[in-house]
Parts: C-alpha cells; structure tokens; sequence
C-alpha cells in the first residue's frame, strides 16, 4: 500500500511538472475598442491582465477576413488593428506551434465594449466553431490550418512538402505574402495578416500600422510618438500597449 501511495504522489508531482499548456483567459472585459480613420476598421486595446497568462499569440477573427494574428505583452496587454465594425461576431484563438486553440466568442457592442457571445456551431465537436473550422466535418483538423504541422519535408506524406510549418500538396507553394493571394495553398488568402502591425508613417499627421488588404496598407491610427505609461494605451502606434513603461 505504502508502495502504491508513493508511486501515486510520484506521478500527481510529474502531472503537474510536465503538464500540457492550457488557453488562455481572455477577459473582454478589459478589452475596449475605438474607430480607426479607415472604413470597417477598429482599434482593439487589452488593457493589463486582459489575458492570461500573457506573453502568447492570439488570432482575432471576424469572418469571412481571415482574422490577424496579436502579439500578447508579458503582462496580457495588446493593441492592434482588427478589419471588423460594431456589431460584429469575432472569434479568439491562441496559436501554439502545431495547432490553434479556440479562447472565445465576442460581440463588438456599443461603447467600445466586448460582449461574451454563441460561437455558433461546432459540427466536428472539435472545439472550434465552423465559423473559423478550415474542416468543419472533420475533428482532427481545428482552426483555420487544414494541412499538417512540420518542420521538414520529411514531415509530411508521399508527395507533399512543408511550406510555412503546413503540409502543401504542391511544390509551387511558397510562404504567405500581402498580395491577394493564397500563396501557401491551404485555402485562405492573406491568412495571418502578412506583414501587418508593423509601424508605419501614414501620409497626414500620427502614425500609423500597416495592415494587409490585398495590398500591405499604412492604416493612419490617432497617436504620438512616445507611450504616455499607465494607461493601457499604444499611444505610439507601434502594437505594444505602455511599452518601454516601467
């Protein structure tokens, strides 16, 4: 008995040493939004804690766009541009190496509140809805990646080769790039926003965040060049929330 007490405690420290990473929370909560001088466009700001943990990559989806991906701060905080009007239905994800996990569903309501909505169907029960689900009939494939994670061409099956991290069944498959394209063959055009959050200088004053519309776009965003610390803004326009803040 001794024995087998030992043994069970032995393998409840390394469930909890090795255990698999979990979604994050995603408060919409301490989520606000604003209008961007470019039509259908809004400005998304996580104020600190708005996930947890922080430090990981969300993609923010309002169909049928193919969502953008959001680089989270240490301290859950984030801003980025999200192509998407009041009223709409966004959906959340976190994107870890080999696979997408839904976090949740919310609606952009008025005063630049979220609002914890349905995520609608999920068909395959594979924890994405359809409304994001590349395969909605099929539960190994969730998330808007239908081909299989690698690193190698060896990765994948007879006749496949690895372009950006998926299996392609065609050699003619290249990385995604901002050009209206479905550059890497797995069905979605400009999926990732390529090239988009990057700082930019728009043509009139502030600055300014590139965004992928076909075409990488300078979208002009209110804002100064310096981060004014505590609150939970990107003044700067750069994607970061208070960064450079004590």
């Amino acid at each position: 008995m001794t024995s087998l007490r030992s043994t069970l405690r032995w393998a409840l420290a390394l469930s909890v040493l090795f255990a698999l990473p979990d979604p994050p929370s995603f408060a919409g909560a301490l989520v606000s939004w604003s209008t961007t001088p470019q039509l259908d466009t809004l400005r998304l700001v996580g104020r600190v804690g708005a996930v947890s943990p922080g430090g990981v990559t969300l993609r923010i989806t309002d169909p049928p766009s193919a969502g953008v991906l959001v680089a989270t701060n240490a301290d859950g905080s984030f801003g980025r541009i999200l192509p998407a009007a009041a009223g709409d239905l966004i959906y959340v994800e976190q994107i870890l190496a080999a696979e997408d996990r839904f976090v949740g569903a919310y609606t952009i309501g008025t005063g630049g509140v979220l609002l914890p909505a349905s995520a609608g169907a999920d068909t395959d029960a594979d924890g994405t809805p359809d409304a994001i689900d590349c395969a909605p009939g099929d539960a190994t494939m969730a998330g808007q990646r239908c081909a299989p994670a690698c690193r190698t061409d060896a990765d994948c099956a007879s006749g496949q080769v690895c372009v950006s991290g998926l299996c392609s069944a065609s050699a003619g498959c290249v990385a995604e790039t901002c050009n209206g394209l479905d550059d890497d063959c797995n069905g979605i055009v400009d999926d990732g926003d390529p090239g988009g959050g990057v700082a930019c200088m728009p043509t009139g004053p502030g600055c300014g965040v590139v965004v992928c519309s076909g075409a990488p776009t300078c979208m002009p965003v209110v804002g100064t060049d310096h981060e004014t610390c505590g609150n939970g803004i990107d003044d700067d326009c750069n994607g970061l929330v208070d960064d450079g803040c004590p």
